[in-house]
């Protein structure tokens, strides 16, 4: 009993490295919380733990918009998937329309960071490619802003 509640508290108490099974989320754009990944295939509107790409990992890192861990040097971010593989994207200064669907609007400036970098995306998602956005859409950074992603590490779920 006692090396059960051990293995369950290491298993609920992991501080989120890419491979955990579980991960705290402490960002605003998604709920704060625990989450714990599960398996099987992502869908629209699932929440997912991922890897933001390398060029805007080193730009979070350096902004402080993300901590360091070991996705590019980062750490994963949870986000929803909107895009998934086969969806055309058009990722704009405008914001981001999937299948022709206008998603959401983007912002070019942050108040506590400056500058946003921005993406121009027009193109059908390829295998294992997704567009991610945050359910604070005004203040999440996400695809909008760091494009499609092919590093999902799987859906998680909010406990």
């Amino acid at each position: 009993m006692g090396a059960a509640l051990v293995g369950l508290s290491a298993l609920l108490f992991a501080r989120g490295e890419a491979g955990s099974l579980t991960w705290w989320n402490d960002s605003p754009s998604m709920p704060r919380g625990l989450y714990v990944r599960m398996w099987g295939e992502v869908a629209r509107g699932d929440v997912v733990l991922a890897c933001v790409p390398p060029k805007s990992a080193s730009w979070a890192l350096a902004k402080h918009v993300l901590g360091k861990g070991n996705c590019d040097g980062a750490v994963p971010v949870i986000k929803r998937a909107f895009g998934l593989p086969g969806d055309r994207v058009q990722i704009s200064s405008q914001g981001i329309t999937v299948n022709g669907k206008p998603i959401y609007d983007t912002k070019r400036r942050s108040s506590n960071i400056g500058p946003i970098p921005s993406v121009d995306v027009d193109r059908v998602l390829g295998p294992g490619e997704f567009v991610l956005v945050g359910d604070d859409r005004p203040g999440s950074w996400d695809s909008r802003y760091w494009g499609p992603t092919n590093h999902v590490l799987g859906r998680v779920v909010f406990i």
